[in-house]
Formats: C-alpha cells, structure tokens, sequence
C-alpha cells in the first residue's frame, strides 16, 4: 500500500524532530537550567570586598567592631546601606542558566575583558571572585563567570563555565565614590552637629557682652 503525500510529510516531520531531540539530550550536559546559588557563604562570613568597576576601585573591609571601613581609595566609614545590599545579593542570588563555551568566545560575552569583577574574602580566609561581563539579548541578565579558573594559553580549547546573573550586580557596584561614604550624622531638626556648636569667646569678648550699654545711658 503506498503512503500518501500528508503522511509521508508527517514522517518527515518526526524525523527530523527525532534527530533535533537526540541533538538536545547530547547538548544537555552543556547547558543547565534552573536556579543555582551564585556562593554558599553568609552575608556575616563576608569579611573584605575588592571591587573593580567602570567608576573606580574599591577596597572594604571590616573593622574589629565589625564596622565595615573603606580603605582605597580613600579611608573613610562606609555607608552601611551600600554594603549590605552588595553583601546580600552576593549571599542569597541565583544564576537561572550555566552554559559552557570555549575560552577564545568570552569575549562575546564581555568576560575576556570584564566589564567589573568582585573579590571576596571571607573570615576564614577563603577568597571568591565573582566577573561581570555584558547583558544578555533580554537586558535582565548579566553574563558572568563565579570563581574561574586559571587558564594558560595552552588551555585554548579548554571550555569555561559561564552563567547569567541578575542584572541588579551591576547597579550595586557601579557607584560614585560618595555613594559608599557614610554621611555626617545629623541632628533630629536636620542640622549637623557641627552647626550646632556654639564658637569660644575670649575674655574680651564676654566683657563686652556683660558691660553696660553706655549709649543708652547717655540718652536718659
């Protein structure tokens, strides 16, 4: 019995949607979906921040009052806000995508030449290293690489691990410099404190505030 035409194109059809699948399952271990945590510290564990961005260097660090400090590239308290908004996203997001490419593509993803990158040093000493690279085609996501690998330039076929991270990483670190200073501490009616202080008089000065006023007295 001969097929017809719609049902040979029908087997056509499956056919090729059967090789496409075999395709996908062997690319499988190649691309991983779903959410994965960027680190496994705490927000507590974090005890220093180097910061590479498009703005400037910075180096963090706590104090022995558990106070962070910026020490480069001026010294100068932090604005707690500031940190503990990088420090929690570090701590607590996910990369919903990891891939794998060969190291000489990283710069299509921006990540040969990073755009900004994050050291971490925790209490006990241990460091991480978190790279942003460029936005992905949706402009929601980052494409960065956490903790990579050495690589010597015979490792050219080597292939990294790249992943796509929220896009907030990059507002969090790519700041003006007085954005990570803690302010002067004001009083409640919005006056510093240093407004508030009333200058020394000399003892001249508070002679002449306590001497009769002799004008006056002449006019009576």
């Amino acid at each position: 019995m001969k097929l017809k035409t719609p049902t040979v194109l029908l087997v056509g059809v499956a056919a090729v949607l059967g090789v496409a699948a075999i395709a996908a399952l062997q690319d499988g271990d190649r691309t991983s979906e779903g959410a994965q945590p960027l680190f496994s510290f705490a927000e507590e564990d974090v005890e220093a921040l180097s910061i590479e961005a498009p703005l400037g260097s910075l180096d963090l660090e706590q104090d022995e009052a558990d106070t962070w400090q910026l020490k480069e590239p001026q010294q100068a308290p932090v604005n707690e806000a500031t940190v503990t908004f990088l420090l929690d996203l570090l701590a607590t997001e996910e990369s919903d995508r990891t891939f794998s490419v060969p190291v000489e593509e990283l710069a299509d993803y921006a990540l040969a030449n990073p755009q900004a990158t994050i050291e971490i040093e925790l209490e006990d000493g241990t460091r991480h290293e978190l790279v942003l690279g460029d936005y992905d085609f949706s402009n929601e996501s980052l494409y960065a690489q956490v903790d990579p690998p050495e690589i010597s330039d015979s490792d050219g076929a080597e292939e990294v691990e790249v992943r796509l991270i929220p896009a907030a990483f990059e507002s969090a670190i790519n700041r003006p410099l007085q954005d990570w200073i803690q302010l002067e501490t004001e009083s409640p009616e919005g006056d510093s404190e240093d407004t508030l202080t009333q200058p020394e008089l000399s003892p001249e000065d508070e002679n002449r505030q306590l001497a009769p006023d002799s004008s006056s007295d002449s006019e009576n």
